[in-house]
Parts: C-alpha cells; sequence; structure tokens
C-alpha cells in the first residue's frame, strides 16, 4: 500500500528503499525502529515516516559525512 501523500512513506515503503540500497532490514524491524524513536513517524491510519525524517535517518546512521 504506497501513501497518498509524496512527502510521506509507509513502513513498507521504507523497507522497500533499505532493501533497494542492500540493507538487510524488514519491515518489522523498521516498525521496531519507529517503535523505539529511532526513525521519526506519525500515525495517521498506519505509520507514516517523512522523507526527510528517512533520509535524516539514513545519515545518522552512516558512518560517512556528506
Amino acid at each position: 500500500m504506497a501513501s497518498k501523500d509524496k512527502n510521506y512513506l509507509t513502513i513498507q515503503e521504507v523497507a522497500k528503499k533499505l532493501e533497494e540500497r542492500h540493507f538487510d532490514i524488514t519491515e518489522r524491524t523498521v516498525y521496531r525502529y519507529v517503535q523505539k524513536g529511532k526513525i521519526r513517524a506519525i500515525k495517521i491510519g498506519g505509520w507514516r515516516i517523512e522523507k526527510k525524517d528517512f533520509e535524516k535517518f539514513l545519515e545518522e546512521s552512516s558512518n560517512t559525512k556528506k
């Protein structure tokens, strides 16, 4: 199920994007990250993650600087 708002991603979309980047992270793991506050999200009929928050998560999870 895709997000209707293009500024937000579902947990499924985040997991797919991580898989495309060769991370072995499941939807369940993304959900746990949301629950623990590692990825900022809001709940609107399901969890939604702003694209900017997803990018911030990737940046903070990296050991390299841009």
